[in-house]
């Protein structure tokens, strides 16, 4: 079942429902229906879904629903926005899918359903001509946040060691388990309509499973020490 978002009334102008979503960081929720009414908090607000057939019902329904919070993230409170579904029918990984969704590879996450992860090496590249005419292909300048994420992580994260004994370099991969879920959370944003407050309660991650893809992204195989 679809998730509903509700964003609390403000004493602001109202926005659209992009910008109000955009405005608590939701801005890859889209194609939403509305509507006002009393929400989880206690107060009103809009409450934003993606409407279907199956799935027609919009606003609090506190008996059969699952409501989260939304926790604190840079300038925004706790409770910018919570998410909610149907408790018996959480959502699935085909209730979440943007209609735009990009071409990537299918992971199997922790809800046991396959999920398509974009990896740099499936984006679109599209021409652009150098000023000595020469032609080189880019990704679409919207992604070039997670090329920059993972150059940087390259760069922050793989610590190469000789050996001393003529045998080779060991390579150690330094590990930031709050950040690499944040990058994997706008990462699985590419092809769904998802939070992370929803991420974390329908446990698609686990830290074997950040860590494995965060390794393979990076173009290395993980192997670990036995303890």
């Amino acid at each position: 079942m679809r998730p509903q978002i509700y964003i609390p009334s403000s004493d602001k102008k109202p926005l659209q429902p992009n910008e109000a979503l955009a405005a608590v960081g939701l801005d890859n929720i889209t194609g939403v229906s509305t509507t006002e009414g009393a929400g989880p908090d206690g107060a009103r607000g809009m409450f934003y879904t993606w409407i279907d057939s199956a799935n027609v019902g919009i606003g609090y329904d506190e008996p059969h629903q699952t409501w989260v919070k939304s926790v604190k993230s840079g300038d925004r409170e706790p409770g910018a926005y919570w998410v909610g579904w149907k408790s018996n029918k959480p959502p699935t990984e085909q209730d979440l899918r943007r209609p735009d969704s990009r071409k990537g590879e299918w992971i199997q996450l922790g809800n046991d359903e396959r999920w398509i992860v974009t990896t740099p090496n499936k984006l679109d590249r599209f021409p652009m001509l150098q000023e000595d005419g020469s032609l080189t292909w880019v990704v679409d300048e919207k992604f070039n946040w997670l090329t920059q994420e993972l150059d940087r992580k390259r760069e922050t994260s793989i610590v190469r060691q000789d050996d001393g004994d003529g045998s080779g370099e060991r390579i150690t991969i330094i590990f930031d388990d709050s950040a690499d879920f944040d990058f994997f959370c706008r990462l699985l944003a590419i092809n769904y309509r998802t939070t992370p407050e929803l991420i974390c309660h329908l446990k698609l991650f686990n830290q074997d499973t950040l860590r494995s893809l965060g390794v393979s992204l990076l173009g290395l195989n993980l192997i670990q020490d036995d303890a």
